[in-house]
């Protein structure tokens, strides 16, 4: 227990978590993410082709590497939809984003979507770990960089873009809570969503539900700057920012 081998010491973190600017990129992280978009009738096309953006952005910034991330997409509405499965190639899911993210129109079926998402992280390589937030890992004094891929087991992240006009809240919490107790991480972007307007989404996100919500009142501000709300993502689910 108190071998030299097995014990690891970080100093505590003294800084502020860094804030992600529009160059900003991850370091490093060891997970396997799935972007889930809302694609239902009440997105629209222009906050989905932001939604788009945004996954894309994301998918420059993360160092997408088949030993260290891979990220897929979906997408749903009244059914879930399946863009690309885990991938490290950067190139080939933007070339998805642009051919196959498709406005479905309908309503919003949040539990299909998270059980697909399921499906693609249970059928991935990875094995489960504690979820760890960018916070919570910065107190730490973590940095992926101190360790090695054959240190650190991948961990699992599911983010959801939606408005948060969801049709099946039962179901979506009872996919929720499964996944949840899988060790999945469930983050959720909610664009055009005031924090006092959350409703739903404290019983679908991970804890801390401070780390795992992101609220973008401004729908318009987010069509406008998908740079900038890549970052904010990114803030959330990266513990080693760099620039």
């Amino acid at each position: 227990q108190n071998s030299d081998v097995r014990l690891v010491r970080r100093p505590c973190n003294l800084e502020l978590c860094a804030q992600a600017t529009n160059a900003s990129t991850c370091g490093s992280i060891f997970a396997d993410m799935v972007f889930l978009v809302d694609n239902s009738g009440s997105i629209g096309q222009e906050l989905l082709e932001a939604f788009g953006a945004v996954v894309g952005e994301l998918g420059r910034r993360f160092p997408l590497d088949a030993t260290q991330a891979q990220v897929a997409l979906a997408s749903f509405s009244e059914t879930a939809t399946l863009i690309s499965n885990l991938t490290a190639d950067g190139k080939a899911l933007d070339n998805k984003i642009g051919s196959e993210l498709q406005w479905g129109e309908g309503a919003a079926f949040l539990g299909r979507g998270l059980a697909l998402a399921e499906s693609l992280l249970s059928n991935s390589d990875t094995k489960n770990v504690p979820n760890r937030s960018s916070n919570s890992m910065k107190n730490l004094g973590l940095s992926a960089r101190n360790e090695t891929s054959a240190d650190v087991q991948r961990a699992r992240t599911v983010v959801v873009f939606t408005d948060g006009r969801i049709s099946d809240a039962f179901g979506a919490q009872k996919v929720a809570r499964r996944l949840r107790k899988e060790g999945i991480r469930l983050v959720y972007a909610l664009v055009g969503r005031a924090k006092e307007s959350s409703g739903l989404f404290p019983h679908l996100a991970s804890e801390p539900i401070e780390e795992n919500i992101l609220f973008f009142p401004g729908r318009e501000e987010f069509i406008a700057d998908p740079a900038s709300m890549a970052g904010k993502v990114l803030e959330r689910t990266c513990y080693d920012l760099q620039g």
